[in-house]
């Protein structure tokens, strides 16, 4: 899962608001809520069969292996990686568990 799922321009109004609040528009902050919100719902948004909660749990995750200053690019790349983790997880589970049943 490739953190160009996400259009350039769903990043417009991003930058935007960066811009105006005199911040570097390539430094995620995700202790932010708006950048949170922002990043979650892009997600969402470019990929409508993920869970929310699987993507909010990628977020938090990646925040906690990671220290600012995040670049984006990089922070994204590692929450849709994260995203591609859980979802092989649960896919193992499931296999697992059919197998265990039969």
């Amino acid at each position: 899962m490739s953190a160009s799922i996400i259009l350039p321009s769903f990043w417009e109004k991003y930058d935007l608001r960066k811009e105006l609040d005199q911040q570097d528009k390539n430094v995620f902050c995700p202790e932010t809520p708006w950048e949170f919100n922002y990043l979650l719902d892009a997600i969402v948004k470019a990929e409508p069969r993920l869970d929310i909660i699987t993507v909010m749990l990628s977020i938090r995750r990646v925040m906690r292996e990671t220290v600012a200053p995040r670049p984006r690019t990089h922070f994204v790349q590692a929450v849709m990686e994260s995203i591609r983790d859980r979802e092989n997880q649960l896919i193992e589970i499931l296999e697992s568990s059919k197998r265990i049943a039969s």
